[in-house]
């Protein structure tokens, strides 16, 4: 039938067990968010389900950078975009490291949310 051992995992995450047909690892996640009044809700509400294919193919994607400078210089788009310039008072040299990902679900249709009544 399978293994029920919940185990808790970083951010928000439990491991709930193994359902052995049709070979499922199973989680729970317990993480909020805050809504357009100001009030905390679930990210995944009471009774859904979100079901996903481990073998579907996604990427990490990157869009173009929002500085200045790495338009002027004819950057498009970039994993990453490092800058660095100093200040004289405090004198300091100060590094900043900018990205525009986005998770690119590539095959939608692997992942399924359902409301379980």
């Amino acid at each position: 039938m399978g293994l029920i051992k919940p185990e808790e995992l970083p951010d928000g995450v439990t491991y709930l067990g193994y359902l052995n047909d049709p070979g499922v690892d199973l989680y729970g996640y317990d993480e909020w968010y805050l809504d357009d009044e100001g009030d905390e809700q679930p990210m995944i509400p009471a009774g859904g389900l979100i079901l996903g294919a481990t073998s579907t193919r996604n990427a990490m994607l990157y869009g173009a950078i929002q500085d200045l400078e790495a338009i002027e210089s004819g950057l498009v788009e970039a994993a990453r975009f490092p800058k660095s310039w100093t200040t004289q008072e405090p004198s300091a040299r100060w590094l900043k490291l900018q990205s525009a990902a986005l998770a690119g679900l590539l095959e939608p249709d692997a992942f399924i949310y359902a409301k379980v009544v």
